[in-house]
């Protein structure tokens, strides 16, 4: 990936609800707020639209126009859905 793709994740629905999830779980234990605790970015990713890659971090993750948290190159593939961020 290079800035300027456009991206999306390449995981269906489940995967992000079983990430989703697991978050909350792991948020509880560690006594956070649910909202404030993301352990795989992409499971929060919207499925029906793209994302521009604009920045690549250190460590080898994507940082997305509009969207917060670094996301593995691993979990996302070239999009040709509409860009909305």
């Amino acid at each position: 990936m290079e800035i300027g793709d456009l991206v999306e994740c390449k995981h269906g629905a489940e995967w992000q609800n079983n990430h989703q999830h697991s978050d909350r779980v792991k948020a509880r234990k560690l006594g956070r707020k649910q909202d404030t605790f993301v352990g795989n970015a992409a499971a929060y990713m919207h499925r029906d639209e793209a994302y521009v890659v604009e920045a690549i971090t250190e460590t080898g993750g994507l940082k997305f126009r509009g969207f917060a948290s670094p996301v593995s190159p691993s979990d996302v593939q070239t999009s040709t859905k509409p860009v909305y961020r």
